[in-house]
């Protein structure tokens, strides 16, 4: 609170506008219906191939759930 480079008094503002833009930017629920070249069952075979690789490389988790995402 007492650091002047942290703004600490711009918090609320940020965390306000990061939750709003989130809910924008959901992936869609009904995105693997209207998808023709990849159904649920090859999704999660390269769902878990993506995290063999991440971990492979060491990536940072907000790498991974973006990617998935």
């Amino acid at each position: 609170m007492h650091d002047c480079q942290q703004v600490a008094e711009y918090i609320p503002g940020i965390c306000h506008h990061m939750f709003a833009s989130e809910e924008l930017d959901l992936p869609s629920a009904s995105y693997m219906s209207r998808q023709i070249d990849v159904n649920e069952k090859m999704r999660g075979i390269l769902v878990d191939w993506i995290i063999e690789v991440h971990l492979k490389f060491k990536l940072l988790p907000e790498t991974l759930f973006l990617t998935v995402s």
